[in-house]
């Protein structure tokens, strides 16, 4: 599936990699391991031009920015120059570097658009030439833009690009080469309400009016859609400003639950366009049109949504096409943490899961949040890091795929040992990925003195329970038996920062 962001910039001619392109081989630094550097590259002066636009690569809330910077400084707090950042639908943020004085075109609290003119790359703060620093960070205090020697207030994010074709992510390095910009826009944030099983759009924490009474509450999904003109599909959908759902507007006689009896209102919305009747289509298949309140919904939950036509009766597919909608892949997905009991890494949002040391939920207790590499390779194929998939040691250095997450227990394990893992959960079985995305984890020569940021290293794979878990002077418990095995592991690192 393609990745949400674009490249930050739409004509090419000119732009060339300035170096560090997130490689963890070469660090751009301390805490900025997947930062990367966008050189604009004048013909007549490598080292001064300016004048290339910067564009939004992904939909988002402008949350801060500075505009006033002349000149390029090592000043402390003014590394990153002039900058613009923005906060997307899942929380994580992008910071667009060392821009240009007085030419940042948007403003703060501003709802922007994927392809949103921001400003003109530029040589201010803690830089050396002109270029763009682009960095995403899981979580961000305004004031705090994190590059070039000011604070880092979260993790330095992967992030994948959009191919050509729009149909794989892309991760371009030091010797690729830049391809036409895709014409194709997307907007995410919108969000699949599981009380009403309609489909919603959020953004700066405000959730619409779900016909069941109250805000829609989101399933944690975030689905993405089209209003560029030349993109395939149905036009005429549109977004309600009242609930914040998603109706056809192309047919009068609608239903609002934020004014019962009263149509939707679609002034200001883009011309959605969404995919129907195409059985080959790779995303989520199954959504309906509800010819009552002419609104759309997910048909496989029927019985429990709630049309607001009359706010009480499901919705009807009757008549309706079939829609499919592209689920955002997430490059990272935060929120792991470090049991304090076992010491194992369990996934905190879906609950407590079970913990091997006495068979209630896991404790919280750590004050870390833990980030890890889902559903998409950090690297390309080919490369000399790419992942390499090894199911017992020696463990090479660089990127593992297939851990897994246990959907009994909450915990992290190494998906192709399933047959032989152990899970603490009742019954003392396997542990079970069948829910499970594809988990990355970074593997680094033990000890290293600096791994260019990438974070906490010195955890483990227990060749017991298959489980990753992080040494301590305490015991362990592993749920095959006894304490957890480090015997035959590689060093493991993961991204973590505060989550306070």
């Amino acid at each position: 599936m393609p990745a949400l962001y674009r490249i930050p910039f739409q004509s090419f001619s000119g732009w060339g990699g300035k170096g560090n392109f997130d490689d963890p081989s070469l660090p751009h630094g301390i805490g900025q391991p997947f930062a990367w550097d966008f050189g604009y590259l004048n013909p007549y002066d490598i080292n001064n031009a300016v004048g290339g636009k910067i564009y939004a690569a992904r939909a988002g809330t402008v949350i801060d920015l500075r505009w006033w910077v002349m000149i390029s400084t090592p000043v402390p707090g003014l590394g990153a120059g002039n900058y613009v950042v923005i906060r997307h639908a899942d929380n994580t943020v992008l910071a667009y570097d060392h821009l240009d004085f007085n030419t940042i075109a948007v403003s703060l609290g501003q709802y922007v658009e994927q392809g949103t003119f921001l400003g003109i790359v530029g040589n201010t703060g803690n830089s050396t030439g002109v270029h763009l620093h682009l960095e995403a960070l899981s979580r961000y205090l305004p004031g705090t833009v994190g590059t070039e020697g000011d604070e880092t207030p979260g993790n330095s994010l992967l992030i994948h690009f959009e191919d050509g074709k729009h149909e794989e992510p892309w991760r371009p390095i030091a010797i690729d080469f830049f391809v036409t910009n895709p014409l194709l826009y997307r907007q995410d944030g919108w969000h699949l309400c599981y009380r009403c099983a309609s489909l919603f759009f959020s953004y700066q924490g405000a959730n619409g009016v779900c016909p069941k009474g109250g805000a829609h509450v989101s399933t944690g999904n975030i689905y993405t859609l089209s209003d560029d003109i030349d993109a395939p599909g149905q036009p005429n959908w549109k977004y309600c400003k009242k609930c914040r759902a998603l109706f056809w507007g192309a047919n009068f006689g609608s239903r609002c639950p934020a004014s019962p009896g009263i149509q939707h209102d679609g002034s200001g919305s883009g011309d959605y366009r969404i995919i129907n009747n195409v059985p080959s289509d790779p995303g989520q298949h199954g959504w309906r049109f509800c010819f009552k309140c002419k609104s759309m919904w997910y048909g496989w939950w029927a019985t429990t949504s709630v049309c607001p036509y009359d706010n009480t009766t499901q919705h009807s597919a009757s008549g309706s096409d079939d829609y499919s909608l592209h689920v955002s892949c997430e490059d990272t997905q935060r929120n792991w943490r470090r049991c304090s009991k076992c010491f194992g890494l369990f996934f905190q949002p879906t609950g407590g899961g079970v913990c091997p040391q006495d068979g209630g939920a896991h404790a919280d207790l750590v004050n870390l949040n833990y980030t890890l590499c889902v559903n998409v390779s950090p690297v390309n194929a080919g490369h000399p890091l790419a992942p390499k998939q090894r199911s017992v040691p020696p463990f090479p250095t660089g990127w593992q795929a297939d851990w897994r997450y246990c959907y009994k227990c909450g915990l992290l394990f190494f998906g192709p040992n399933q047959s032989i893992s152990r899970c603490p959960a009742p019954g003392n079985g396997r542990h079970s990925g069948s829910l499970s995305g594809k988990y990355y984890l970074f593997i680094a020569a033990s000890p290293v003195a600096n791994i260019g940021g990438l974070g906490e290293q010195g955890w483990r794979w227990c060749n017991k329970c298959q489980g990753l878990w992080f040494p301590s002077l305490a015991i362990s418990d592993c749920p095959a038996d006894g304490v957890h095995t480090a015997a035959g592991s590689g060093n493991y690192v993961l991204m973590k920062d505060s989550f306070a």
